[in-house]
């Protein structure tokens, strides 16, 4: 990543070093949702719709990610939408056991886990907003590594996998400077839905199948 970039809006996000696997299916260990059954999103049924970078008070960076479902395609009625990743501290606030218990950014640190959405229309079942802290109001960074989800009522999780050939998205240094390339990150003040482009027409990897 060019320093330049993003030292303009906040500190710089440190590259995770090292490669981490996520097995679709595998239990979070912060779920509470059985899981009865696995499959794998290959139709279009689910997809990221739009992905921001949003940099809010202090150094605080959050991603948001819109999943677009059609929920007719599904087994049973959508109880829970999310992302199940891995949160690794980059920066190393978390390496004491005083800092893992009382600050809230150290939570999930260190182990897989579902970070779930709620509608983000009216209670509307078909668009749900997932938020992935990258970075607190004093600048500690976090990188995410994982798979998005969703999961009806009869315990079936299908998972809304990267490109092909990726199972996992990465959320680290690289993928925060395409979303600047790609003109999607904003100031929390300026941030509007409606600007933030199509992932379809990004090249932040995040709808490779360029669903619809």
């Amino acid at each position: 990543m060019k320093t330049s970039t993003l030292k303009k809006l906040s500190r710089v996000f440190i590259a995770v070093a090292g490669i981490l696997t996520c097995a679709a299916g595998l239990a979070s260990e912060r779920s509470t949702s059985t899981v009865s059954r696995n499959v794998n999103v290959s139709h279009c049924e689910a997809f990221v719709e739009r992905g921001a970078l949003v940099f809010g008070n202090g150094q605080r960076m959050t991603l948001r990610f819109y999943i677009k479902l059609h929920s007719d395609r599904f087994d049973g009625a959508i109880t829970d939408v999310g992302f199940h990743g891995y949160k690794v501290d980059v920066g190393g606030v978390c390496k004491s056991e005083t800092s893992l218990s009382s600050n809230p950014a150290c939570q999930n640190v260190g182990i897989w886990a579902d970070y779930k959405s709620k509608p983000f229309v009216f209670e509307s079942d078909d668009y749900h907003d997932i938020r992935l802290d990258v970075s607190d109001i004093d600048g500690d960074i976090f990188a995410y590594e994982g798979v998005f989800f969703l999961q009806t009522d009869v315990g079936t999780r299908y998972w809304i996998h990267a490109a092909p050939g990726r199972d996992n998205f990465n959320f680290d240094e690289e993928f925060l400077d395409t979303m600047v390339a790609s003109k999607s990150a904003f100031d929390i003040n300026e941030f509007d839905l409606s600007k933030v482009p199509t992932a379809k027409s990004t090249a932040t990897g995040l709808n490779a199948s360029a669903c619809d």
